[in-house]
């Protein structure tokens, strides 16, 4: 017996996406400076960004929109259990 597939919705509706452009997001995360925590923030999303920068406490993140939304990046930082919050 095989175990039930789950299905994982991200809405990304309201994002204003144009293909093909270079973007930055910043991320408020408390006890940035902790090796572990950098990590695991590094398995999580180092894979689908262009590069991941550290400013004091706060993560510098420059992606590519047609590969990675915000919505898919917030995701996958709350599916891996790290506090943050979304400066827009």
């Amino acid at each position: 017996m095989q175990p039930k597939k789950v299905r994982v919705w991200i809405d990304a509706r309201k994002e204003k996406i144009k293909a093909g452009e270079i973007k930055e997001l910043k991320y408020e995360i408390e006890d940035l400076q902790n090796q572990n925590l950098l990590q695991r923030i590094y398995q999580a999303i180092g894979h689908c960004v262009i590069s991941l920068a550290i400013d004091d406490n706060k993560l510098l993140v420059t992606y590519e929109t047609n590969k990675v939304s915000p919505s898919f990046i917030d995701f996958i930082l709350a599916q891996r259990s790290i506090d943050f919050r979304r400066n827009d």
